[in-house]
């Protein structure tokens, strides 16, 4: 991003991105913001913030990203998600969109946005257990809804027999738009 601040926009493709982690995700975003914004809370099963166990293990009790004096880019973002964007995608999309920094371009995506912590068990063998789950800054929970893209670009079968990409098209008009003013 910083190599690109000049740009008239940026258009960020989340689609098919299964996720990541919680700082890969706010480093992200820190480039967006100029002052601190909340991208929304971890909680645990029965609702509370992390515990100082999960909070040493690197599981934070608030998102929040962007920081004073640090460069950002300040145009139009335009972020394209899909039913395969995941986890961190959905984290970041929402963050992004809740904060009105940018606008959430596609297909809904899946709301698979629950953390999960690995537990050894007996014979050497490795369990996942989800233990936590997000709240976004206006106190939404994504997992099982996903996030609902601004503007809806359904997949039809005459794009897909034309290699046509309707959700890239729509950013780069709104953009354009967006450049226009």
């Amino acid at each position: 991003m910083r190599k690109h601040r000049a740009a008239p926009g940026v258009i960020l493709d989340l689609r098919g991105n299964p996720g990541g982690n919680f700082s890969g995700v706010l480093r992200l975003a820190d480039e967006f913001f100029p002052r601190r914004v909340s991208f929304g809370s971890v909680i645990t099963r029965s609702g509370r913030s992390p515990s100082l166990i999960l909070r040493i293990f690197g599981v934070p009790a608030r998102l929040e990203a962007g920081h004073a004096g640090h460069g950002t880019y300040a145009g139009p973002v335009a972020i394209l998600i899909n039913e395969g964007s995941g986890s961190g995608a959905e984290i970041f999309a929402a963050g992004m969109q809740e904060n009105r920094r940018a606008t959430i371009i596609g297909r809904q995506s899946c709301g698979c946005v629950l953390g999960s912590v690995p537990h050894k068990v007996k014979g050497g063998a490795e369990v996942d257990i989800s233990e936590f789950a997000i709240v976004t800054s206006k106190d939404k929970r994504l997992e099982g809804v996903g996030v609902i893209p601004d503007v809806a670009v359904p997949l039809t079968l005459a794009d897909v027999r034309q290699h046509r990409d309707s959700a890239l098209e729509s950013a780069i008009e709104m953009l354009r738009k967006s450049n226009s003013r």
